[in-house]
C-alpha cells in the first residue's frame, strides 16, 4: 500500500473486543469499536480474532446493544456455556462486511480509513497535510484514528461528526480547535535546532 491511498476494504469490519462473558448460556458481552453503528443482525457471521488468528467464527442467533453504554451483548451458535464465553474474552470481533447493513452516504467504517490522508483545518489555519491514517486504535469508549506525519510523529484524531467535515475514499478533512492537531500543526512550536 502506497502512503496517502487508502487500504482496499477488507472483507471483515472490527466490531469490538469480548470482554465478559454474559449469563451462563455462552453469551458474550462486547466493547463497540464504534457505539454508534448498526449492529449485525441474526445470521450475520462473526469472527473471533486473537493475536492474528481466528479462533472461532460463528453465526450471530441473538444480539442487542448495552442502553447507554458502549457496549453489545451477542450469542452465537456453538458457544454454548460460560466457560465457552470466558475462552473468548479479549478476542477482538470481526464481522463479515457483507453481513453489515448499508451505511449513508456521509458514514463510512474506520476500517476503511486507514491509508487516507488527513487535511483540513487546526485552530482556524488550514493544512493540507496532517498525515495519513496508519491505524485504528481502541481507546476505551471510543476508537481513535492513529494519524502519522511525514515527519514520522504520529497524533490520534477523535473520528467524532464535530471534528470530521469530509470523508472520501482517500481523503479526510477535519477542521480541530487549537491543540488538538499535530504538534507541528501547532503554532508557537520552535522547530528542533532552531531558536
Amino acid at each position: 500500500m502506497a502512503e496517502g491511498s487508502p487500504s482496499a476494504p477488507t472483507p471483515h469490519v472490527p466490531l469490538g473486543v469480548v470482554t465478559a462473558p454474559h449469563g451462563i448460556r455462552g453469551a458474550v458481552r462486547i466493547r463497540l469499536a464504534a457505539p454508534d453503528a448498526p449492529l449485525p443482525g441474526i445470521g450475520a457471521t462473526v469472527r473471533f480474532v486473537r493475536d492474528g488468528s481466528v479462533v472461532c467464527a460463528a453465526e450471530v442467533s441473538r444480539i442487542g446493544p448495552v442502553p447507554g453504554r458502549p457496549l453489545a451483548r451477542m450469542e452465537v451458535v456453538g458457544v454454548t456455556s460460560r466457560e465457552a464465553a470466558v475462552a473468548l474474552v479479549g478476542a477482538q470481533v470481526e464481522v463479515d462486511r457483507d453481513d453489515l447493513p448499508p451505511l449513508d452516504e456521509d458514514e463510512f467504517y474506520l476500517a476503511d480509513a486507514v491509508g487516507a490522508r488527513v487535511a483540513g483545518k487546526v485552530g482556524g489555519r488550514t493544512r493540507d497535510d496532517l498525515g495519513v491514517v496508519v491505524a485504528v486504535v481502541d481507546a476505551g469508549p471510543r476508537p481513535l484514528l492513529e494519524v502519522r506525519c511525514a515527519a514520522g510523529r504520529t497524533w490520534f484524531l477523535s473520528p467524532e461528526p464535530a471534528y470530521v467535515r469530509d470523508v472520501s475514499a482517500t481523503e479526510i478533512v477535519v477542521d480541530l480547535p487549537e491543540g488538538m492537531g499535530p504538534e507541528d500543526a501547532r503554532p508557537g512550536r520552535r522547530k528542533e535546532g532552531g531558536p
